[in-house]
């Protein structure tokens, strides 16, 4: 491994950091654009809302761990009632783009969503979830399933990329959704910086090279 593992965003909002874990302390913010086959695990997915006007809103990140298990946040889904399905974008680099290279995208129900039966929506506390995808996800060089750490390694201290489609400047208002909302870029994104107080998973070997937290 080299030192060196790979932690996928499953939260937009966290601006690509990742928090050193004490007050004072810098943050990895901003990084640069990721590029193709660079984080074929990585996975964003919109959700379609149904209100007073129905559409399509960015939500989250996660990561894919199997050909039909993406690994996500409670709370993208726990606290909303009106989500009703979703968009998920597979082997994406540049989101805003259907015809590059690589990418798939899959259109799956709500009820293809498992939250985590202790999620606490006040503290976040196992604040997890997988998504059921319908189909085996077929793999190639853009998309493949991730390696996650092994529970008997130590990570701490170890040099770590950071991936996401996380907000990283300004707020705006998105439409159809009140309240401040962060910008979402189109381009995948990374950046590097230490490890510090994680939760790991065992997940079965795959053939990324690097180990992945989410």
């Amino acid at each position: 491994m080299g030192g060196r593992i790979v932690v996928a965003l499953v939260y937009c909002g966290l601006l690509l950091e990742l928090c050193h874990g004490g007050g004072g302390l810098p943050r990895i913010i901003n990084g640069g654009n990721a590029t193709a086959k660079q984080f074929p695990y990585q996975v964003f997915y919109e959700t379609f809302v149904l209100e007073d006007s129905s559409f399509w809103r960015p939500t989250c990140g996660g990561t894919l761990v199997s050909r039909r298990i993406v690994l996500t946040a409670a709370h993208c889904f726990a606290l909303d009632p009106y989500i009703k399905a979703l968009r998920i974008y597979l082997g994406a680099v540049d989101k805003s783009s259907a015809s590059e290279e690589g990418q798939r995208r899959l259109d799956v129900d709500r009820s293809c969503v498992v939250i985590h039966e202790d999620f606490q929506p006040l503290t976040w506390h196992n604040d997890i979830a997988l998504i059921r995808l319908p189909i085996d996800v077929p793999f190639s060089e853009y998309i493949r399933a991730a390696r996650l750490p092994q529970p008997t390694n130590d990570y701490v201290n170890a040099e770590a990329t950071v991936s996401g489609w996380g907000a990283y400047q300004g707020t705006v208002l998105s439409p159809g959704f009140p309240g401040p909302r962060f910008f979402i870029p189109s381009h995948i994104r990374s950046s590097l910086g230490p490890v510090r107080d994680l939760l790991w998973q065992r997940s079965p070997e795959d053939t990324t090279t690097s180990d992945v937290i989410s």
